[in-house]
């Protein structure tokens, strides 16, 4: 469901928008696709005018999201954001701002002032934020634009999918008939489908990486700390990272020049884009770990909805493209039993899943204490699920797992190793072993790559 009503007279609907409506004149320019240099490129000529920049997303948006293919990402859209183009058109120009006039998508778990919080529950439409994460902060006083709130998984309890009770199904927008992944496939979709040109996504577990890899985007899941997790609905406070989501490398570079709130010794000496090279694959050593990729697409079962030997066509031709480039590609062949104890939680202890609920609850507890607006009807995650449990809209599934978290008495952790450790495989101490060991290990390797994950075809 919108936020905003839609009217004809405040959103001009085609089903191909490519016309920029100039002072009575028409001129050509193609919104899908545009990249941050090729906006500036415009604005600096005076081609365009930055309302007319972002009119042109949000007649994209109206006619893609809600009509035509109806790929339903968009949760709201920002309403003054005409106005704040208005104003920026007479602002100058950039003077410095790095991300000037730059339209923005973001999740629905991104705390922006005036709009609820409410990662995907219609149980939390009405819970505001005192203030904008301090990772919109940057982007907004670097000239972005914020045109939409994006749907996700809600609460952020799904990889595979994105659905809410707030925002409904959204649809991948390459293939309708397969799951967008989630929790992060509303901006996934919207940034595929050209309604912005930045996305802001969040990821605990793949949140980032999946909707990236299945909607031919660029996602970053950054070093954790180097974008600020301050004004984020939480899942997990210590798994979670905010992060990008472009169409091209530069793009992401741009916005990581902005959004990095890095302490200096994570923080790069130079700006990001700075560091972009075309050799700069010269005699990097790669190694493709195929068989997890044949493993996790072969099969019959719902969540398999490419062949494998498609997949393994696609990789081995990004391996032409990687040594073309002047890398060393190789194919990999780990102990796919490896694997398992990192990425199924039937192996992990039960005790120490209860340890990680119960972080999770605290995680909820903490952001309703220190984010919330005093007039906001939900203070602590005991009152989120009763609130949940009252209203009809809500995804029962969801309403059953946030009430069996809420109930959980205090677990005893003692003895419990890191919970990075036990839940997920990015966080470790010296009781786990990345994923990326066994291979690099083996065979020296620079780095190792493997597609994030599969997806499931749509009921």
């Amino acid at each position: 469901m919108l936020r905003t009503i839609l009217t004809p007279t405040s959103v001009l609907v085609a089903l191909v928008v490519t016309l920029a409506v100039l002072d009575g004149g028409v001129r050509a320019f193609n919104v899908a696709e545009a990249t941050i240099a090729q906006i500036e490129a415009e604005l600096s000529s005076g081609r365009l005018t930055c309302q007319q920049v972002i009119q042109l997303h949000l007649n994209r948006i109206a006619a893609y999201d809600k009509a035509g293919p109806r790929l339903n990402a968009v949760i709201a859209l920002n309403q003054q954001a005409i106005a704040q183009a208005q104003a920026l058109d007479k602002s100058g120009g950039p003077q410095g701002r790095r991300l000037f006039c730059i339209p923005v998508a973001i999740k629905d778990n991104i705390d922006q002032l005036g709009y609820p919080t409410a990662a995907g529950s219609v149980a939390l439409n009405s819970t505001f934020p005192s203030s904008s994460a301090l990772l919109l902060q940057k982007l907004l006083d670097a000239g972005a634009i914020v045109v939409a709130r994006v749907n996700m998984a809600e609460l952020a309890m799904d990889g595979m999918n994105t659905n809410s009770s707030l925002g409904g199904q959204t649809l991948n927008s390459y293939n309708r008939l397969v799951t967008p992944t989630g929790s992060s496939g509303g901006t996934g979709t919207a940034i595929a489908a050209s309604f912005a040109v930045i996305g802001i996504g969040s990821d605990t577990n793949g949140s980032i990486q999946n909707p990236s890899s299945v909607q031919s985007l660029v996602g970053l899941r950054s070093t954790q700390g180097l974008i600020s997790s301050i004004g984020v609905f939480p899942m997990l406070d210590w798994q979670d990272v905010a992060g990008p989501m472009t169409r091209t490398v530069e793009d992401l570079a741009r916005a990581m020049d902005v959004i990095d709130a890095g302490s200096t010794w994570l923080r790069p000496a130079v700006p990001y884009s700075s560091m972009l090279d075309q050799k700069a694959l010269r005699g990097v050593r790669i190694g493709f770990l195929q068989s997890t990729i044949v493993a996790s697409h072969s099969g019959t079962t719902n969540r398999t909805t490419v062949p494998s030997q498609e997949v393994v066509a696609n990789c081995k031709r990004t391996m032409d493209e990687f040594a073309q480039l002047g890398a060393s590609v190789t194919l990999v062949h780990p102990n796919v039993s490896f694997f398992k104890p990192y990425m199924m939680y039937n192996s992990i202890d039960p005790q120490a899943l209860q340890c990680a609920f119960a972080e999770e609850r605290s995680s909820w507890d903490y952001y309703f204490a220190t984010r919330t607006t005093p007039s906001s009807p939900i203070k602590s995650t005991a009152q989120m699920v009763a609130a949940m449990q009252r209203n009809p809209a809500e995804i029962p599934s969801i309403v059953r797992k946030v009430s069996q978290i809420n109930m959980l008495g205090k677990p005893n952790c003692t003895g419990i190793p890191a919970l990075g450790c036990i839940k997920f495989q990015y966080v470790c101490d010296r009781r786990c072993r990345p994923l990326h060991d066994v291979p690099a290990a083996t065979h020296t390797l620079t780095l190792a790559l493997t597609l994030t994950h599969s997806f499931m075809r749509l009921q």
